[in-house]
């Protein structure tokens, strides 16, 4: 690959890790997981560990999807600790839910619900509306599950606020968006506004100069 001819080694294990995890999509599992490897073994022989915890989740993804939760969690733990020290808040989130519904699914609710714990208590910045309604409807579940009324509805106002969150900062978006087209729009009228008017005085001053031309021609006979 040109990466590797390059030497290197995180963008050649980024490309594989885009096409394992579009592999992954279309359910073609072995292909996948080919590729996933090959990328850790490209970072494991450069001793580059930026790009670890990324491909360890997708390899966790990989995993989770053909029933292996083991090795699924043992490469999501992984994951986490790399995350925290990078402090990619977004990618932890996505981990640690990861993390919370395969233990739901083997029957760790503690566990889960520790998980979680942690994941709500990352997820308060506003930008992270997304994840945090993903984690609180993850928490829902969870308390339903373990038959905890109370708990369940805290968790699902959580996600409603979430949800409105994200609704006012696409709202807030499509305003600044607007706003900008408009100035834009504005700033385009000006230009041409400007261009007309220098237009309109460079064709005065050639008549102006035209009409002096002519005068002096008459005054000179």
């Amino acid at each position: 690959m040109l990466a590797r001819e390059f030497d290197l080694p995180s963008t050649c294990s980024s490309a594989l890790n885009n096409v394992a995890r579009e592999y992954r999509f279309v359910g073609r599992t072995a292909a996948a997981q080919e590729k996933v490897d090959a990328a850790i073994r490209v970072l494991t022989d450069q001793g580059n560990r930026d790009w670890l915890p990324y491909l360890l989740h997708t390899r966790a993804e990989i995993a989770a999807s053909t029933g292996k939760v083991d090795a699924a969690l043992d490469d999501l733990r992984a994951a986490a600790p790399l995350l925290r020290q990078l402090q990619n808040i977004p990618v932890l989130l996505k981990v640690l839910s990861d993390t919370a519904e395969l233990l739901t699914q083997r029957g760790d609710l503690a566990a889960a619900r520790e998980v979680l714990t942690e994941a709500s208590e990352l997820s308060g910045d506003a930008s992270l509306h997304d994840l945090r309604a993903k984690i609180w409807l993850a928490k829902a579940r969870l308390a339903q599950r373990e038959g905890n009324a109370a708990g369940a509805l805290a968790a699902v106002d959580e996600f409603l606020t979430a949800q409105s969150d994200a609704q006012k900062v696409e709202i807030e978006g499509q305003r600044i968006a607007t706003r900008f087209v408009e100035e834009g729009e504005r700033t385009e009228a000006r230009g041409r506004r400007e261009s007309e008017a220098v237009s309109a005085l460079t064709l005065r001053l050639l008549e102006t100069q035209i009409d002096a031309e002519t005068i002096a021609r008459k005054a000179a006979r």
